[in-house]
């Protein structure tokens, strides 16, 4: 049975800070790494009826990272991957033993930290992960720039990633 969309969308943002991470080390540019997610998350909603499960959407996206910011560095002939392939397989090795924790309290502590966002805030975070929307596709729909569409949700994704690991989901954010 395929992955639902709603858990597909849970499953990026809950894994969306290591992947970034992890793209940004073979590509070495903070821009392009989103680039490379946002590619595999539209490729990862076009995929999803040959994803089985939230575990098999995992290792999906993390092998399509790889191979996908792999790419992207060599059509950039000025850089070089800062890993080595195999330092590549000993991260995914280590990621593969962070699948077997349970993820659920994590997908309720994210749902909670984004509870705590501003209401623009939520909206960005709806168009860009539930939605899928691309980034000048937000800021034609919110009547923003697109730069400041990518500032705003790199912010969010800072917010939510530090919410997630101080576990403070109890104060409602103004901001």
């Amino acid at each position: 049975m395929p992955v639902a969309e709603s858990d597909l969308m849970r499953v990026l943002l809950r894994e969306q800070s290591f992947l970034l991470a992890y793209i940004r080390s073979i590509v070495t540019n903070q821009h392009l790494a989103e680039d490379v997610f946002q590619d595999i998350s539209v490729l990862a909603l076009e995929n999803r009826q040959n994803l089985e499960s939230e575990l098999h959407l995992s290792h999906w996206l993390r092998r399509t990272a790889r191979h996908k910011a792999l790419n992207a560095v060599q059509k950039k002939a000025n850089q070089t991957a800062s890993l080595s392939k195999r330092s590549m397989d000993l991260l995914e090795d280590e990621w593969d033993q962070v699948d077997l924790l349970d993820h659920q309290e994590q997908v309720r502590r994210l749902e909670r930290c984004i509870d705590l966002l501003p209401d623009s805030g939520r909206k960005l975070i709806r168009l860009r992960y539930r939605d899928g929307l691309a980034g000048q596709q937000i800021a034609d729909r919110v009547g923003r720039s697109m730069g400041s569409v990518y500032m705003a949700l790199s912010r969010l994704r800072v917010l939510l990633a530090d919410c997630m690991k101080s576990g403070d989901t109890g104060r409602r954010s103004h901001g």
